[in-house]
């Protein structure tokens, strides 16, 4: 995983689904402003829905007013990101 330069990210929800949900684990894939997607594993009792902002400052993650949990990730294009989100193992 390549680190950014900047403090602050921010990305829209294209769509979820959870993984895991004794344990409530959730997998989103979403689109940053910069253009670039990825596929965000998040363990955390919030549902996140489509066009729903993550963003971080400061190394903190959140979705509103929650500070969420994610799991690293690695920047994608749109093609590789929906594969990975329909392939991800449940």
């Amino acid at each position: 995983m390549k680190s950014s330069s900047s403090a602050e990210l921010c990305c829209r929800v294209i769509r979820g689904r959870t993984i895991m949900p004794l344990k409530k684990v959730a997998l989103y894939q979403v689109e940053f402003e910069n253009g670039s997607f990825a596929v965000l594993r998040i363990n955390n009792l919030l549902t996140l829905q489509e066009g729903d902002i993550i963003s971080r400052v400061n190394e903190v993650w959140s979705a509103g007013p929650d500070i969420i949990q994610l799991s690293p990730f690695e920047f994608l294009d749109q093609g590789e990101s929906q594969r990975y989100f329909t392939e991800y193992e449940r």
